[in-house]
């Protein structure tokens, strides 16, 4: 049985908060990429969706861009 999405906010609207912030503060796939210690490609299948983030690689991603997890997890 897969594990459902433990959130308030769709896994879209997550990406799509990220992809924002990312824009925001010049953030690139790369950068997040080196942070959360995968490669560029990974990232981008997250961000698009094909593969689900995780929390954990939620909150590195919110400590990459610098700014609160809480900003990326509000639909």
């Amino acid at each position: 049985m897969a594990a459902q999405w433990p959130l308030e906010a769709t896994q879209a609207e997550v990406t799509a908060a990220i992809r924002a912030e990312m824009a925001r503060h010049g953030i690139d796939q790369q950068h997040l990429a080196d942070a959360l210690g995968t490669t560029q490609q990974s990232i981008s299948r997250r961000l698009c969706g094909t593969t689900q983030l995780t929390i954990e690689e939620i909150t590195i991603i919110a400590d990459t861009i610098g700014c609160p997890a809480s900003r990326l997890l509000t639909p």
